[in-house]
C-alpha cells in the first residue's frame, strides 16, 4: 500500500531538497492556496522571497513532463528578453527539480502584485496587457522554436458540434434540472446554427491559459504574466480572445473601450485588427464552450462560473460582434 504523505510532509521533503540544490537558507514558509491540485509556497529565504510549486502527481498524467520542461525553458528566456514573467532557478541546466520522496517541483522568484477581477480592468491596465502579450506572441514566434505539424485545438465541423448540444439538451431532458440550464444549451445549438464557420487565423506558439489568475497588476502595470505550463502550439489569436473577453465583460455587458486598448497594446509589436478579433472570439467560444456549458454548469463556482458567464455571452451575441466592434474604430 502506498505510503500517504500530507501537505506538510511534502513541504518539508521539498524544502530539504532546496537547501541542499541551492544552498537556501529557509525562514518561513506560507501555502498559496491558488489553482487546481498543485501545492504553491512562498517561500522566505535568507537569498530572498520565492515562490515553490509542486506538481501533483495526479494532474502530471494529464501531460508530457517534456511539454512542461520547453514551457519553463521558454518562460526563462522570455523573461532574459524582457517579458514580465517570473525567473525559473534552474540547478544542473534542469528547470524542474525532484526530491527525495519523487516529488517533481519548481522553484522561481516571488513577484509581488495583485490579482484583478476579471471585468473590472482600467484601460491603461488592458493596453499594459496587450502590450505584454503581443511581445510574448513576438519572441515565441521568432523562428527559434520550429513550427508543429498541427495546433492542439483541431475544431470539429459544425454538425459535430451540434450533435453535441442535441444530446446534451436530450439528456438533461431526462433529468430534474433547471430550465435556465436547458435555454442556455438551446443559445448554443442556435448560436451553432448560425455560424457559417469558424475561420481560425495563423497558428503559432502561445501561453494558452492567459487568465487573470496568472496575471499580476500594481497599480497601473502589469507586473507579471504566471504559469506557463500550458504553452504550445495552437492559436495565439485566442490568447487574445481570452484576455479580451475576461477583461471587457462584466455584468453582461461588453466595454469595447478596454478591447480597444487591448488591441492597441498589442499592436506594438504584432498586426491584429477588430477583425481579427472577432474572429478570434468566435473562434474561443467555439473552443471552449463545450467546457463550461454542460450539466454541472449551474453548480459551478469561481473562474469555472465566468466561463461559462462568457461562453453564454458570446453565444447570445456572436451576430452582433461585428456590429459593437467596427463602428467603434
Amino acid at each position: 500500500m502506498p505510503i500517504s504523505f500530507t501537505e506538510d510532509d511534502i513541504l518539508q521533503d521539498i524544502l530539504d531538497t532546496c537547501t541542499e540544490l541551492f544552498n537556501l537558507t529557509i525562514l518561513d514558509a506560507t501555502p498559496i492556496h491558488r489553482g487546481w491540485l498543485n501545492l504553491k509556497w512562498k517561500v522566505k529565504t535568507q537569498q530572498g522571497v520565492l515562490l515553490i510549486k509542486q506538481y501533483n502527481k495526479e494532474r502530471l498524467k494529464k501531460y508530457k513532463l517534456t511539454d512542461i520542461e520547453r514551457a519553463l525553458n521558454q518562460q526563462n528566456r522570455l523573461r532574459s528578453e524582457g517579458l514580465t514573467t517570473p525567473r525559473i532557478w534552474t540547478c544542473n541546466g534542469e528547470v524542474i527539480q525532484r526530491s527525495k520522496c519523487d516529488e517533481l517541483f519548481i522553484v522561481m522568484d516571488f513577484c509581488d502584485g495583485r490579482i484583478l477581477r476579471a471585468g473590472q480592468l482600467e484601460k491603461d491596465h488592458m493596453f499594459e496587457l496587450g502590450l505584454m502579450t503581443g511581445k510574448m506572441h513576438d519572441l515565441l514566434n521568432d523562428g527559434r522554436l520550429p513550427p508543429k505539424a498541427h495546433p492542439i485545438f483541431l475544431p470539429p465541423r459544425r454538425e459535430q458540434r451540434l450533435q453535441h448540444w442535441e444530446n446534451l439538451l436530450n439528456d438533461v431532458g431526462d433529468r430534474t434540472i433547471s430550465t435556465t440550464l436547458v435555454a442556455k444549451i438551446e443559445t448554443q445549438i442556435v448560436a451553432t446554427e448560425q455560424m457559417e464557420g469558424v475561420c481560425f487565423g495563423a497558428t503559432g506558439w502561445s501561453h494558452r491559459d492567459l487568465w487573470f489568475d496568472n496575471l499580476l497588476f500594481e497599480d497601473q502595470q502589469l507586473t507579471s504574466i504566471l504559469d506557463f505550463d500550458r504553452l504550445g502550439y495552437d492559436y495565439p489569436e485566442l490568447d487574445v480572445a481570452r484576455a479580451v473577453i475576461g477583461g471587457s465583460l462584466y455584468k453582461n455587458e461588453c466595454d469595447t473601450s478596454l478591447a480597444l486598448a487591448f488591441l492597441e497594446g498589442y499592436n506594438r509589436f504584432r498586426t491584429f485588427g477588430t477583425e481579427q478579433l472577432i474572429g478570434a472570439l468566435k473562434g474561443l467560444w467555439y473552443m471552449e464552450s463545450e467546457w463550461w456549458i454542460d450539466h454541472n454548469t449551474e453548480q459551478l463556482t469561481g473562474p469555472p462560473a465566468r466561463f461559462a458567464e462568457e461562453m453564454h455571452w458570446l453565444a447570445n451575441n456572436l451576430v452582433v460582434l461585428e456590429s459593437m466592434f467596427l463602428t467603434k474604430e
